[in-house]
């Protein structure tokens, strides 16, 4: 009865799904052939014990489905297939199901499309299927460190295609390989924003159709975007084709900050951090974002807008980008800058900073960048920071692996984190649950401070795990912005030697039924960097760790006083505070990130402050009625 729960909630969002419906056309036959093929690979005992050349046979039969002109041909050459399988072995045992049957519904066998012979054979396999080692799927032992995955495929035969632009045949192997293989063993598919059925039936044509290795590439991709899944986009790609642009860059790094692509790193003396890129290539960045759109999978918009940010960038290595951007006081500027910068190297620039792995910062609070801390300092760590009034885990990044160490030094005791939905690589379409606890009973020296943990659209996969990990601490707070949404692991899927793909294998979820895959770690309070803050380099995501993390009274609540303003904001040497409806005398107290109360004075009406001496960050300022009732509070941001 444990997961009686999730068994509910995902049975609903399967059925509640529109299924797509075919039409008596090559297209609807394709989708129909996909399914009777895939179906057989996984079901029929002969074909799932790689007794049978199963790709030769559907190589063998799409001619004749392409040549079919009415049911009648199509369903004879779909006998003559299913004959080529041999005989399925009778079942002698009671099935036995898994916990979760999210993508067992075999329905569509009873589409009276099919002919009496072909339903006929069809239905005999789902009668007589018991779950069995399926020899093109395994769980990964990981007994070999050369093959990575949840999944594996030992008895396929991925690697025999070796040709970019293979023949009509091929091209559609592939795609009914890669299909399939979603269709089964994929337990995120209940929540994908169309059906994976309807996106068979929209896309086979165009595979079919491809003229060319750049078509076929972007045919294939405009079906993985339709997984939702920032995995499968960027396990992706293709040896010979690089679509959309390459992977060069010019040097300088792009992130989307307040409804714009603005420069957040840059090693060109041509562009700044804070400017604003505004088109490329003659194409506005709004046009490139609905021009990508339908070749980019993700799952929510904050990864989208991650994705287009080097996605404008990219081109082939030594090619020139055309840019239009309005920098610091508004002005428009062009300039046209070589792409010299390997997306490798690029990516490696734009999380650069490695200097520091722990320290104690502001009122003697610990800070921890989990992308830079090691195994071997973990312990080091906590001894150093263990009695902190708070801690701030900074997930910004991809961690190292040392949420498994930390989370036994910190829980008090064993703490279930996760449950994960694990495909039953023996009953394709059916999902198990597994567990994820830390801790150890009688922990002598767990962590009884306040845990603060920053996140944003970069925060993903085991990033997010380390999120789960660490929000399982009494006492935490999560601040930042939506995370990627794209946690659990991978399965890697080399459909030629030319074409990878893969996709999020495992479905994450909170202790509670509460899922992750697309909505991510949602933040406790939502802090997003400005244009401001990027100009003057200023982390307004950890100076309100920090405020919050010195203030032991907690959370101190941000008040929204439309008659009481302040600005400039940013500002830089003075600010003018205005109280436009008459309150009498009135209380104002200055505070920095770390709580320190630096001015304190007496308004009434307008009143400009000197603020030249305050150093660049984030300040709050509140104001207070003769009574000391809280009037308005306004973060604002001091720069030099």
């Amino acid at each position: 009865m444990k997961y009686t729960f999730y068994a509910v909630v995902l049975s609903f969002f399967f059925f509640a799904q529109v299924q797509a419906q075919p039409g008596d056309d090559y297209q609807g036959r394709l989708y129909r052939l996909c399914k009777v093929w895939g179906y057989v690979k996984y079901h029929h005992t002969a074909v799932s014990n790689c007794r049978i050349n199963w790709d030769s046979v559907l190589v063998a039969t799409i001619p004749l489905v392409k040549a079919a002109t009415d049911s009648n041909q199509f369903n004879a050459a779909v006998f003559q297939m299913l004959n080529a399988a041999g005989t399925m072995d009778a079942a002698t045992t009671q099935p036995v199901l898994p916990q979760v049957n999210v993508n067992t519904d075999s329905s569509w066998i009873d589409d009276p499309y099919f002919s009496p012979l072909v339903h006929s054979q069809l239905d005999y396999i789902r009668q007589n299927f018991r779950p069995h080692d399926i020899c093109f799927v395994r769980n990964n032992d990981f007994s070999d460190s050369t093959i990575t995955g949840w999944l594996v495929f030992p008895g396929d035969t991925f690697i025999n295609i070796t040709s970019s632009n293979p023949p009509e045949p091929v091209r559609l192997l592939i795609l009914f390989k890669q299909w399939n293989v979603l269709n089964y063993f994929n337990p995120n598919s209940h929540i994908l924003d169309d059906p994976w059925d309807s996106t068979l039936a929209r896309n086979v044509l165009l595979v079919a159709n491809a003229s060319g290795a750049t078509q076929f590439y972007k045919a294939m991709i405009r079906v993985v975007s339709k997984l939702d899944d920032a995995h499968a986009g960027g396990l992706t790609y293709s040896n010979h084709v690089a679509f959309p642009g390459g992977y060069y860059m010019p040097p300088f790094v792009l992130s989307y900050i307040e409804n714009k692509y603005v420069v957040v790193k840059s090693n060109d003396p041509s562009i700044h951090k804070g400017d604003i890129v505004d088109s490329v290539e003659g194409l506005t960045t709004m046009q490139w974002e609905d021009s990508l759109r339908p070749y980019i999978s993700v799952g929510n918009p904050s990864v989208f807008h991650r994705e287009i940010s080097w996605a404008l960038l990219s081109g082939s290595n030594v090619t020139q980008a055309h840019i239009v951007y309005t920098d610091s006081i508004g002005v428009s500027r062009s300039v046209i800058m070589d792409r010299t910068v390997f997306f490798g190297d690029w990516y490696a620039f734009k999380n650069a900073d490695t200097s520091v792995e722990f320290k104690t910062i502001g009122c003697n609070i610990g800070y921890v960048d989990m992308g830079n801390l090691l195994w071997d300092d973990v312990q080091t760590m906590y001894d150093s920071l263990q009695n902190k009034s708070a801690i701030i885990f900074d997930v910004r990044n991809y961690p190292q692996g040392t949420v498994f160490e930390i989370a036994p030094l910190m829980f008090a005791s064993p703490k279930p984190v996760a449950n994960f939905l694990v495909p039953d690589v023996t009953y394709p379409g059916g999902f198990n649950w597994q567990t994820d606890s830390f801790g150890v009973v009688g922990n002598p020296k767990p962590y009884n401070g306040r845990v603060i943990i920053l996140m944003n659209e970069e925060t993903q996969s085991h990033a997010e795990y380390t999120c789960m990990i660490l929000s399982q601490n009494q006492n935490v707070v999560k601040i930042g912005s939506q995370t990627a949404g794209a946690d659990g692991n991978v399965t890697k899927v080399h459909l030629s030697e030319d074409l990878n793909t893969g996709f999020t294998s495992l479905g994450t979820y909170y202790p509670n039924g509460v899922n992750t895959q697309r909505i991510g770690i949602v933040p406790d309070i939502v802090v997003k960097p400005t244009i401001a803050g990027i100009r003057h380099g200023i982390d307004e995501v950890l100076d309100s760790a920090i405020y919050i993390a010195c203030n032991t009274t907690g959370v101190k609540e941000i008040k929204n006083n439309p008659d009481i303003s302040l600005y400039p904001n940013p500002a830089n040497r003075s600010i003018v505070v205005s109280v436009n409806n008459s309150k009498g005398l009135l209380n104002l107290k200055i505070q920095n990130a770390f709580g320190q109360v630096l001015r304190r004075d007496i308004i009434d009406g307008t009143k400009m402050l000197d603020i030249s001496g305050f150093s660049s960050g984030i300040y709050l300022l509140s104001i207070y009625g003769e009574d000391g009732v809280l009037l308005n509070t306004i973060k604002w941001m001091k720069y030099e």
